[in-house]
């Protein structure tokens, strides 16, 4: 039970990023669709339909706090680089559904993540401290 709620933080995170790698799978699909209303060629809708697979298999693939990083800073400059395919109704803008559905959740794991390590460096520290007073106690007697 308590190994459960030490770990349910970082269960947590697994399924936003896997949440994540399917929402950049869906924009995929439906950059080939409505690639018009976003003012996009048929070219550049299949170029980014292949980036945003490619994501969605980096995001999947994730298995570090660092490798968690580096797809971060990416998806942040391909975020950028969205930006300049306007919707005429901003709830549609490649660039805010990007930040909200893969960028958010990606930082909410950073976060997580970070936290976790921090759990665990405690953990150790008391656990060496603990150790050592162990270690003095049984050489006094």
């Amino acid at each position: 039970m308590l190994l459960d709620k030490f770990l349910y933080p970082v269960e947590k995170a697994q399924h936003d990023l896997q949440n994540a790698a399917k929402h950049a799978q869906y924009l995929a699909e439906c950059i080939n669709y409505y690639y018009r209303d976003h003012g996009l060629t048929k070219e550049q809708a299949r170029d980014i339909s292949q980036q945003f697979r490619f994501l969605a298999i980096k995001i999947a693939q994730i298995d570090s706090l660092s490798d968690l990083k580096l797809i971060y800073e990416a998806t942040t400059f391909f975020t950028h680089r969205m930006s300049e395919f306007k919707h005429h109704d901003r709830k549609y803008a490649i660039e805010n559904s990007i930040r909200k559905h893969i960028l958010n959740k990606l930082g909410t794991c950073i976060a997580i993540e970070n936290n976790f390590q921090r759990r665990l460096s405690f953990m150790d520290q008391n656990q060496n401290k603990i150790d050592s007073e162990d270690k003095s106690l049984s050489s006094a007697w």
